[in-house]
């Protein structure tokens, strides 16, 4: 069991003198609570119980805040029945996700999934190295939406979806050959569909030192991850599920189905370079044939007296495509005292909503991440991590003005509305979407850690580590309205002590 309560928005400005923020200091909290009960017994025979709460937050200036909470419980089982080649597995759980914003006077956003999931697998060793596996699966999740887009609009959905999933894999080592080919049943209750989805995974050992490996499937998806993308940092994110205020139409064709499906492509290799060092390289190709969204054009609220305007203007949400592509390198090394991991990727997203084609907010161009450790003889251990991305997509502010609604109290058209006494809102002109990008994020973070066994079953460890080394201001979120960024957190030394019994 382990809990965790910061006070860091209490005693930083006693610790971290030098931190001066318009909010007092630094103003995030969290409590993280996370137990785990394990049962064993012979024959390989387990189970475990888990429950977790966890509370995160962050106050801005006023009454502007975001809140994150999370919990859970559950139980997984895995049992080897004796003289037999079969192995059966199985795990039931239930979660709540909640996330509230009052970051954007006027436009409060709110979020709540409650799900549930449970399923049996079964694993049969046919061979020597052949393997089949199968099973079932059953989720249930209710989500509960709450957002008011730029122009004032209001979108409210719930809704509670089940699904029922099956799937079949097949695992076949013949000499050089590594083959498994699956499938996959999926039955999306709420939207009437099944959805049979092919897999298929190579590995193909070409020496002792070189190894190609490749994977494709059909991949659906009923979630949405409702986000705006008018946020020049985001830091709400919400969801949906089984959305059905959709357009009749995409890009002149009609529209057939509600589901989210995406294609994948993935291919590799791995190298043992030479000594203790080891390369792998990967690729990949993701093509996203229908992405739910939430509509960004829209204007209308979807009631008879607009029913003249075209659905993109009315409609909650809207249809995409998308496709992603890039290249991963992992290179490696470990010996008795040092360890070194380092990983490139180069990545490209694009979306098209029907109108424009675009960079999502995820798009990042360039990740890097490095890792050096040297582990000591006498229980202590050095590492050094650095990090560095490129800039995230975000759609530029090109100013303000005072924003009516030239409606009356029932949120119909009022042609006498007093716009020259009446006080407006804020409003915001955007530019174009995603055209800009964030400055790079980079940090470099160092830990240094020293144990000492006081018996067989107590330990003492102690650690002193820095984040953020060289105090480089990276950027955490922009307050719209006030047009003033706010950053990461500076340069922290840290001490830790621990005792384990």
């Amino acid at each position: 069991m382990s809990a965790k309560k910061s006070y860091l928005d209490a005693i930083a400005p006693v610790i971290y003198p030098y931190v001066a923020t318009e909010y007092g200091g630094l103003p995030f909290t969290f409590t993280d609570v996370y137990a785990k009960y394990t049962v064993e017994s012979t024959g390989g025979n387990k189970a475990n119980l888990f429950g977790f709460n966890f509370n995160d937050g962050v106050q801005f200036a006023g009454d502007k805040a975001i809140n994150w909470q999370a919990t859970g419980y559950g139980a997984d089982f895995l049992v080897v029945p004796a003289s037999s080649g079969t192995i059966i597995e199985g795990h039931l759980a239930q979660s709540t996700y909640f996330i509230e914003s009052s970051e954007l006077e006027n436009r409060p956003r709110e979020s709540q999934i409650d799900g549930f999931n449970g399923g049996l697998d079964f694993t049969y060793l046919l061979r020597k190295y052949d393997e089949f596996k199968y099973g079932l699966e059953f989720v249930g999740y209710h989500t509960l939406y709450q957002y008011t887009n730029t122009v004032g609009r209001t979108l409210d959905q719930e809704q509670n979806t089940t699904e029922l999933g099956g799937y079949m894999d097949y695992k076949r080592q013949q000499g050089r050959w590594l083959v498994q080919p699956g499938l996959r049943l999926h039955n999306y209750g709420s939207l009437a569909i099944v959805r049979v989805e092919p897999r298929l995974g190579l590995k193909f050992n070409a020496t002792e030192y070189l190894r190609f490996k490749l994977s494709a499937g059909r991949y659906s998806q009923n979630l949405v991850a409702a986000n705006s993308d008018r946020d020049v940092v985001n830091l709400f994110y919400g969801f949906l599920s089984g959305a059905d205020d959709l357009p009749s139409q995409f890009n002149g064709r009609p529209l057939n189905t509600k589901l989210q499906t995406a294609e994948h492509l993935v291919f590799g290799g791995e190298w043992n370079v030479v000594g203790r060092w080891t390369l792998e390289l990967e690729g990949y190709v993701k093509r996203f044939n229908q992405i739910t969204n939430i509509n960004r054009y829209k204007l209308y609220d979807d009631i008879p007296v607009y029913e003249d305007q075209p659905e993109s203007l009315r409609k909650d949400f809207m249809i995409e495509t998308g496709l992603a592509r890039g290249v991963d390198a992992l290179v490696t090394y470990e010996d008795k005292h040092w360890y070194f991991w380092g990983v490139y990727s180069l990545g490209k997203v694009t979306r098209f909503d029907g109108v424009t084609t675009y960079a999502p907010q995820f798009d990042r161009r360039h990740n890097l991440n490095l890792l050096v450790a040297y582990k000591g003889d006498k229980d202590w251990e050095v590492n050094v991590r650095w990090n560095y991305g490129s800039g995230f997509p975000f759609t530029p502010i090109r100013g303000y003005y005072e924003q009516q609604t030239f409606t009356d109290g029932l949120g119909q058209p009022n042609m006498d509305y007093p716009y020259t006494t009446e006080n407006g809102q804020m409003g915001i002109l955007y530019g174009d979407l995603n055209s800009q990008r964030l400055p790079a994020y980079h940090r470099l973070d160092v830990t240094a850690k020293k144990n000492w066994q006081v018996s067989k079953t107590q330990r003492i460890e102690m650690a002193l580590a820095a984040t953020n080394v060289y105090n480089r201001a990276n950027i955490f979120y922009y307050d719209t309205p006030r047009a003033k960024r706010v950053n990461q957190l500076p340069i922290m030394p840290t001490l830790m002590l621990s005792y384990a019994f």
